[in-house]
């Protein structure tokens, strides 16, 4: 049933019709070249070989030397009918007759399957002369010998002209697939100019079979590709635009509450509402440095090399310690593993840094499963420290932390870094690469 649906498709193709088509044509006209030309040939040939018949007397003499020679050194005999069978079909098309006092002993159109011209007939046995004496081995017998080289000569052309059909017939179905295979060709490379990103760079559709269906797919996909592009250019643009606006907006105010912030500092209020005024200008300079890195949150954009020197790995590790604590406090089992290597600095800027590790606490202490060990582990690989961070979870829906993870992605990848979640099934991995000097 497969098959016949294929075969059935195959024909209904356009394709594979004109494929089809010119072949045909092909044959068609090579075929009609050969049967054309080589009646023509061959009468051409004879004609020739008529007009100069001592071509043929000469060669005629050749075969009787040939034949006398041939009877001395095998020993023929005039009645061997086999041996002289085997001794005609080595040479070219002849007419053999042996008799003896005018009887006759040897026909070889009555042994050999001659491929003589089917004008030629043989003569009745009282009109053929005695052209030769020939001393076979049971005594002398008078032999009448016809050779036609003209038929060799036409069989030769008609080989030469077969193959020139042939190669016409090639050449008619090259030519023809050439524009099809043009088209091919055509559809790849602009197809690869698409991948290059000439997204703008339309597809040539010409004709109306299938090649010319898939160039039409292909330039729609091109189409689709690049509205899906410049509408998400526009995004980006307007995500753009919506962070420099909000970090515009938080800057104002934030200004303003440092200034009256560092106003009381100067006070000199007593007692715990120093301690307070301390912790608000230093968390109001915490969301300044944030709103300053909006861009990088939403969008990945690289931070300057030069803020890239916030924290070493000690001061890493410490954090890691005191937020292992935080989450002990709650009642969580927790494991850490990391060494401190001394004179490594850590290629980050702290606050962003700071917004990866509160977002993978946070989530810590908001999913993590109380019953299963929390396991947090950093190693030093390759100018980079790798941190993970894998827990069971008590939930498995995550969709509430996309745009959480999302912040962190980009934070993580505008300072050379990368950050990646992986879960399987209840357990939840996070992956943070850390780059350093």
């Amino acid at each position: 049933m497969s098959r016949a649906y294929g075969a059935a498709r195959w024909i209904a193709a356009r394709l594979s019709r004109q494929l089809a088509a010119l072949i045909a044509c092909a044959f068609c006209l090579s075929g009609s070249l050969y049967f054309l030309l080589q009646p023509v040939i061959a009468n051409r040939i004879c004609d020739i070989y008529a007009a100069n018949p001592e071509w043929t007397t000469s060669r005629e003499a050749v075969m009787i030397d040939n034949l006398r020679a041939a009877a001395a050194r095998d020993g023929l005999a005039a009645t061997d009918s086999a041996a002289l069978s085997a001794w005609v079909r080595g040479y070219p098309p002849m007419l053999l007759t042996i008799y003896r006092s005018r009887a006759l002993l040897y026909d070889s159109a009555q042994y050999t399957s001659s491929v003589l011209h089917a004008h030629i007939a043989q003569p009745a046995l009282a009109e053929r002369g005695a052209s030769y004496t020939v001393s076979f081995a049971d005594g002398d017998a008078q032999v009448a010998l016809s050779t036609f080289p003209e038929h060799t000569t036409s069989d030769l052309f008609s080989r030469a002209l077969l193959v020139v059909c042939a190669a016409l017939f090639l050449c008619v179905v090259l030519l023809g697939m050439r524009r099809k295979v043009r088209s091919l060709v055509r559809l790849e490379l602009e197809t690869l100019a698409i991948a290059g990103g000439e997204t703008d760079r339309p597809i040539t559709v010409s004709g109306d079979d299938e090649l010319a269906e898939l160039a039409r797919s292909v330039d729609g996909m091109r189409a689709s590709l690049l509205s899906s592009v410049k509408e998400s250019d526009g995004e980006r643009q307007e995500r753009d635009a919506w962070a420099a606006a909000l970090s515009h907006d938080l800057r104002t105010p934030l200004t303003a509450l440092r200034g009256y912030l560092e106003v009381l500092l100067r006070l000199d209020p007593p007692g715990a509402a120093r301690v307070f005024a301390q912790k608000s200008a230093a968390q109001a300079d915490r969301i300044k440095g944030m709103s300053d890195m909006l861009f990088s949150c939403f969008t990945g954009a690289p931070i300057p090399a030069e803020e890239l020197r916030g924290m070493s790995a000690e001061e890493l590790r410490v954090n890691l310690d005191e937020r292992a604590g935080l989450l002990r406090e709650k009642g969580l089992s927790v494991s850490l593993e990391m060494d401190a290597r001394e004179g490594v600095r850590l290629r980050v800027r702290r606050e962003a840094l700071e917004r990866v590790l509160d977002n993978a606490f946070g989530n810590l202490a908001s999913h993590a499963n109380p019953l299963e060990p929390i396991a947090i582990k950093a190693e030093y690989v390759k100018g980079a420290i790798l941190l993970s961070i894998e827990n069971t979870r008590k939930d498995i829906d995550g969709s509430g932390q996309k745009l959480g993870l999302t912040i962190c992605e980009n934070l993580m990848r505008a300072m050379g870094g990368a950050f990646e979640t992986v879960q399987h099934g209840d357990t939840f991995c996070v992956r943070v690469s850390i780059a350093y000097d």
